[in-house]
C-alpha cells in the first residue's frame, strides 16, 4: 500500500469517526498503523477511538505510543491527561498536562485540565494559578471560571469564588455544578436562604445528585427546618444508601427533633459503613444517653476505648453514665485518670466528677473543681449549659461550706457581668450549638 493509500485509509477512519461508527474507525487506524507505525497522529486518533468506545486503559496506551513517536505532540499529552484523569491516575496525569503545557502554552484546556488535576490532589493554590491563566487565555471559558471558584472556595475566600461562579453560571446558565458550588458557598457564608435557592437551581438541571439533596439538608437544618431537612435526606439515600454521609446528617437532624431511637438507628448505620467514624461514635454515646441505657454506654465507651479512637466526648459520656448510675467514686477516679490530677477541664469531664464529689459530700474538692468548670471553654467541652450548671455547682457547694458571703457575692458579680456585657450589646448567646460536620 503506498503513501496515498495510506493516506485514503486514515481519512476513511476520520470520516468513521464523525460518524460515530467507532469500531469501523478503530479498524482503518489499525489498518494504517500496521503500515506506518510511526505516525503519531493516527495513535492518537486511535486512542480517542477507544475513548469513545469507552476504552480508557487501551487509550491510554496509544496516546502513550504517540507521545513516544513525537515527544514535541503537545495535543497527544493533552489527551493523555484527560485519559488518565478520567482513570484517576492524578499524579502521572499532571505530568502529561504539564508537558502538553511546556510544549503549547496557550492551550486553554490543558490549564483547566491541570486545574482539575490540582483539585483533586488538594493543591488549591497551584490549580487557583492555573485555573486564573486559563481565564486569561479565554475568558469565555465557563469551566475555567468554575476551576477557579472551586479554588478559591477552598482556600476560604468567600467572596472572590461568588464573583467566579457567577461568571461560570452567565457563561453556562445550566451547569449544576456551577449552582451546586455557589450554594456551597453561600452556605459557608451562612447565608442559607441563598444557599437553598441556588442548590434548588442545580437540582432543576441534575435531579439525581445525591450530594445536593445532602447540601440542601443541611442548609435547612441551619435554619431549624427539620422535617424538610430529613425528607432530603431520604432522597439523598434513596439515591444512594451506601453513602455514609446522609445517614450521620440524618441521625444528627433525629437527635435535635429529639426522636432518639431514630436517631441511634441511623448513628449504627452509618457506624456500619464507617466504623471508626469518632462524630458517629459521639453520637450514637449521645443517644444511649438520651435513652437512658446507662450500661449500654458505658459498654460502648469501652468499646470506643479499647478501638484507641477516644475523643473528649468519649470520656465526658462515659463519666456521665457512670454518675447516673450513681458510682460517684468511679467517676472521680475516671476524671482524675483521665485530667491526670491537673485542675483543668481537657476532656470536659470536670462537671461529672464536681457532682459526684457533691453526692459524696465532699465538698470542699466539689466546690475547687467547680471553680474551673464555669470559665471551661467550648472547645475543651464546656457548652452555655455546661457552664450554667457548673456556676449553680459552685453557688450549691459554697452555701454547703457556710462560705454564705462568698457565694452572695459570686451571685452578685455574675450578675453585674451580664448587666454589662447587655449594656455594650455583648451579652453571649445561648443558643444550642450548631449541627457537627466532618
Amino acid at each position: 500500500m503506498n503513501t496515498e493509500e495510506i493516506t485514503q485509509t486514515i481519512t476513511e477512519g476520520q470520516e468513521l469517526l464523525k460518524q460515530r461508527r467507532y469500531e469501523d474507525a478503530l479498524a482503518r487506524f489499525e489498518q494504517a498503523l500496521a503500515l506506518d507505525p510511526k505516525n503519531a497522529s493516527v495513535w492518537s486518533s486511535k486512542g480517542i477511538t477507544l475513548l469513545c468506545l469507552k476504552r480508557p486503559q487501551e487509550a491510554v496506551a496509544a496516546f502513550e505510543r504517540a507521545v513516544q513517536v513525537d515527544r514535541n505532540d503537545a495535543s497527544a499529552y493533552h489527551n493523555l491527561g484527560n485519559t488518565l484523569t478520567l482513570l484517576r491516575r492524578h499524579a502521572e496525569a499532571l505530568y502529561a498536562y504539564g508537558r502538553a503545557i511546556y510544549l503549547n502554552p496557550d492551550q486553554v484546556g490543558s490549564y483547566i485540565g491541570k486545574s482539575s488535576v490540582l483539585l483533586h490532589l488538594q493543591n488549591e493554590k497551584e490549580a487557583l494559578d492555573a485555573a486564573e491563566r486559563a481565564v486569561e487565555l479565554d475568558r469565555n471559558n465557563a469551566l475555567a471560571h468554575r476551576n477557579k471558584a472551586e479554588a478559591l472556595s477552598r482556600l476560604s475566600r468567600y467572596d472572590r469564588a461568588l464573583a467566579a461562579y457567577s461568571w461560570a453560571i452567565r457563561l453556562a446558565p445550566n451547569d449544576a455544578a456551577a449552582h451546586f458550588g455557589k450554594g456551597n458557598v453561600f452556605a459557608h457564608l451562612k447565608r442559607y436562604e441563598e444557599a437553598i435557592v441556588a442548590y434548588d437551581q442545580a437540582l432543576s438541571m441534575d435531579p439525581n445528585n445525591a450530594g445536593i439533596y445532602l447540601n440542601k439538608s443541611k442548609s435547612l437544618a441551619k435554619l431549624k427546618r427539620y422535617e424538610e431537612s430529613l425528607a432530603l435526606c431520604e432522597r439523598a439515600l434513596a439515591l444512594n444508601a451506601k453513602d455514609v454521609l446522609p445517614w450521620y446528617h440524618q441521625a444528627q437532624v433525629m437527635m435535635r427533633l429529639k426522636r432518639y431511637d431514630e436517631a441511634l438507628a441511623a448513628f449504627e448505620e452509618t457506624l456500619r459503613l464507617k466504623p471508626l467514624l469518632r462524630e458517629a461514635r459521639t453520637g450514637k454515646g449521645d443517644a444511649l444517653l438520651a435513652l437512658k441505657r446507662y450500661a449500654d454506654v458505658l459498654a460502648f465507651c469501652q468499646q470506643t476505648i479499647q478501638l484507641e479512637i477516644p475523643s473528649r466526648a468519649t470520656y465526658a459520656q462515659k463519666a456521665k453514665a457512670l454518675l447516673r448510675l450513681r458510682r460517684y467514686a468511679e467517676v472521680v477516679e475516671l476524671c482524675d485518670r483521665v485530667e491526670g490530677g491537673r485542675p483543668f477541664d481537657f476532656h470536659g469531664t470536670a462537671l461529672y466528677k464536681a457532682e459526684a464529689l457533691m453526692a459524696l459530700k465532699r465538698y470542699q474538692e466539689a466546690c475547687e473543681v467547680y471553680a474551673y468548670v464555669r470559665f471551661t471553654s467550648n472547645w475543651y467541652g464546656g457548652s452555655a449549659e455546661y457552664r450554667r450548671r457548673g456556676h449553680q455547682g459552685y453557688l450549691a457547694a459554697l452555701l454547703r461550706l457556710g462560705r454564705y458571703r462568698e457565694a452572695v457575692n459570686t451571685y452578685r458579680e455574675d450578675r453585674r457581668w451580664k448587666k454589662r456585657l447587655a449594656m455594650r450589646r455583648l451579652v453571649v448567646r445561648e443558643d444550642e450549638e450548631e449541627l457537627e460536620d466532618w
